[in-house]
């Protein structure tokens, strides 16, 4: 979405993502990273890290702040996954309507009587004319999947390579106040998440790298290619965490980088901090991580992530 409709609806949903409000939630995040940890610790050994805690944490969080109950959390993993699905178009639109259904009942719910959520003050702009109930679905449905997904699967794939590399753990968690935030934005730049190609129209003609792109020509774009590319990132296919990953372009750029990347950055940090210290004799309980990855998805993660301690 372009200006000036898309400053208009993220201009209602930015105050929910600043910096100071995020650290405002830090003491419940951590109490739910704990709570988490503590079944994961009365778990038989293998247990499943994706499932048990790095799906689990985003979920819970992003749906609280969302307004939904934490017994419908399962439902919108569920309901995300098979939208996400590249795999079989029918089930993949079947759990986009479901997960829209649910939401458009919650907003009417929400018109009624709003709660001291997001979704509650979005309907509470809807009462006044401000925004429509399809306008906050979407919005609703976008924070959901986008607050979900990505966080699920970057905490999974950022504790796989410190279980897999011993010396990048060691130094890492050597420091984990100092290194455990630049470690995150390197793993962000290493792993690139988003895995489907971005198709943009040129809407006038411009030079594109020494290309001349004519108006109505499309150009496919690659954020994995461009967050590993060797004449910005040396020695791309390695994880750094001394070098400047500012260049990335995971988070996105300009008016559309990423408003909840505050959110991301706090959950990715407790989790990590958290977990490492919780068990730091954590291991991986496969020899085949090769076949822990995701198959025919929007994007890159796992499926499962075994591990015993």
């Amino acid at each position: 979405m372009d200006d000036p409709e898309h400053s208009r609806l993220r201009g209602m949903i930015v105050p929910e993502f600043t910096a100071r409000r995020v650290r405002g939630m830090e003491p419940a995040i951590q109490r739910l990273v704990d709570e988490l940890l503590d079944e994961l610790g009365a778990l038989p050994r293998p247990a499943d890290l994706h499932d048990v805690f790095s799906m689990r944490l985003p979920t819970l969080v992003i749906a609280r702040l969302l307004g939904v109950p934490d017994e419908d959390s399962e439902f919108f993993t569920a309901k995300t996954r098979g939208a996400l699905s590249q795999g079989d178009p029918e089930a993949s639109y079947a759990a986009f309507l479901d997960m829209s259904r649910y939401l458009e009942d919650m907003v009417d719910r929400s018109v009624r009587a709003p709660g001291d959520d997001l979704i509650g003050r979005l309907a509470t702009r809807q009462v006044a004319g401000e925004i429509t109930r399809d306008e906050i679905v979407g919005i609703a449905r976008l924070v959901l999947v986008a607050g979900h997904e990505t966080t699920t699967n970057q905490i999974a794939l950022s504790t796989l390579s410190l279980l897999q590399d011993r010396e990048l753990r060691a130094r890492v968690l050597a420091d984990p106040a100092g290194l455990i935030p630049r470690y995150i934005e390197e793993s962000m730049r290493f792993w690139s998440l988003s895995q489907d190609a971005i198709l943009r129209v040129a809407l006038e003609d411009m030079d594109l790298g020494g290309v001349t792109v004519h108006k109505g020509e499309a150009v496919v774009i690659s954020i994995p290619a461009a967050n590993h590319d060797e004449s910005v990132f040396p020695d791309a296919g390695r994880i750094d965490v001394h070098r400047d990953t500012s260049p990335h372009l995971q988070w996105g750029l300009g008016p559309h980088y990423c408003l909840g990347a505050p959110l991301a950055r706090l959950e990715m940090e407790l989790a990590l901090t958290s977990l490492f210290r919780r068990f730091p004799g954590l291991e991986l309980a496969t020899d085949d991580a090769n076949s822990l990855f995701r198959r025919e998805t929007v994007f890159h993660g796992l499926t499962s992530l075994p591990v015993s301690w």
